[in-house]
C-alpha cells in the first residue's frame, strides 16, 4: 500500500541475521533444573516463527512512512492460527497431563531453586508448638514499568546508540542487543535517561 516500506516476519528477521532474544537468568545465577540440568533455555525470536505461544505474539512488523499507513498495511496481514491446548495454570504446569508450553521441554518446568538450611528448619518445626502448612502458586506475573516500554535508536555505521529506560545498561541491554544484532559488544551504546526506581 502507499507508504509502506516493507513488511518483515519472522523468516524475513532469520535470513537478515537477526538472532532470538537471549534469557537473563543463567547469568544472573547458576540456576538448574531438578535433575541437575542446566536451566531450560527456550528461544525467543522477536517475531513468532511456526508457534504463537501467547496472545497477542507479533507475528509481522510493517515499516511505513507514517503509524496510520502502518496500521493499515498491519490489517492486511493474514494470519492463520491451528488452536492448541493452552498451559495457563502455574500450580499444575508441571504435571503430565499440562500441555507443554515448549516441545523440549514436556514438564514445563524452566529451573528449581531451593534455598536455605533444611536441616534447621526441620528441627525448627519439631520443636514447634503450632505448624502450619499451605500452598501459595504464583500466578502469572509481569513487570509494570511506570515509564513507557519505548526506545530511541541511531544507526550511523559504526555505532548503534540506544536510549531507553533501563537500569542494566551493560550487563543486559548491550550485551543482549549486541548478540541478537550480531554486532561487536563495543559497537553497542545503551545510554539510561531519566527513569524511576526498581
Amino acid at each position: 500500500g502507499a507508504g509502506v516500506i516493507a513488511v518483515h516476519d519472522h523468516a524475513d528477521l532469520i535470513a537478515d541475521g537477526i538472532n532470538p532474544i537471549p534469557s537473563l537468568g543463567p547469568r544472573l545465577l547458576p540456576l538448574k533444573r531438578p535433575d541437575g540440568r542446566p536451566i531450560y533455555e527456550p528461544e525467543y525470536p522477536a517475531l513468532a516463527a511456526d508457534t504463537a505461544r501467547y496472545a497477542g505474539q507479533p507475528v509481522a512488523v510493517v515499516i511505513a512512512e507514517t503509524r496510520a499507513q502502518a496500521r493499515d498495511a498491519a490489517e492486511l496481514v493474514e494470519v492463520e492460527y491451528d488452536p492448541a491446548k493452552a498451559c495457563i495454570d502455574t500450580a499444575t504446569a508441571h504435571l503430565g497431563d499440562a500441555a507443554a508450553v515448549w516441545p523440549d521441554c514436556p514438564d514445563n518446568v524452566c529451573f528449581q531453586v531451593q534455598m536455605g538450611d533444611r536441616h534447621g528448619v526441620d528441627k525448627a518445626l519439631a520443636a514447634a508448638a503450632h505448624v502450619t502448612r499451605l500452598r501459595i502458586p504464583v500466578s502469572r506475573v509481569c513487570t509494570n514499568a511506570m515509564e513507557p516500554r519505548a526506545a530511541l535508536a541511531e544507526w550511523d555505521g559504526d555505532w548503534l546508540t540506544i536510549w531507553k529506560t533501563s537500569r542494566a545498561v551493560h550487563a543486559v541491554d548491550r550485551v543482549n542487543l549486541a548478540r541478537v544484532l550480531a554486532l561487536p559488544e563495543e559497537q553497542v551504546r545503551v545510554i539510561c535517561t531519566t527513569m524511576g526506581g526498581g
